[in-house]
């Protein structure tokens, strides 16, 4: 003996067994969830894409830094360098396409302290700053490495 399962269905809701499709109500307010569902998920995806463009614009800077001073540590880039630094510092900017890289050298004592109460080691290193800067939608935005060199003889 099988159970007829929408009689009784029907029997406690008071509906009838025909009346089994969805009403235009229904109808509209899935479609207003679905929406604002989707409205939400292309939100979050818009702000991820912002994010990725983001990280890519600072990976390119970072890596402008990295070429900057890797090309200091060559001896072309010391043999520019005027001597004793008039001023007591070199600057050089340059416009790399939507990018602007400054880069500072400078000549700096830095005192190494040593253990026995022995007199610190004075060292007459570079010190070299490299800054890319550009511009997002958020404004200004900058990388920046430092990094000290020892002269070449």
């Amino acid at each position: 003996m099988s159970v007829d399962y929408s009689k009784k269905y029907a029997a406690l809701t008071g509906a009838t067994t025909e009346n089994r499709g969805l009403t235009l109500v229904e109808l509209m307010l899935s479609l207003a969830l679905m929406t604002i569902l989707a409205a939400a998920v292309f939100q979050m995806l818009l702000g991820a894409n912002s994010h990725l463009a983001g990280a890519g614009y600072r990976t390119a800077a970072v890596n402008l830094c990295r070429e900057k001073m890797e090309e200091a540590k060559s001896r072309d880039f010391m043999e520019k360098l005027p001597p004793g630094l008039p001023g007591g510092e070199y600057r050089e900017e340059e416009d790399m396409g939507g990018y602007r890289r400054e880069t500072v050298v400078s000549r700096e004592t830095v005192h190494v302290p040593r253990q026995g109460g022995k007199e610190p080691l004075e060292l007459a290193l570079y010190r070299l700053k490299v800054e890319v800067l550009w511009e997002e939608q958020r404004g200004e935005q900058s990388v920046k490495l430092e990094s000290y060199l020892e002269p070449r003889p």
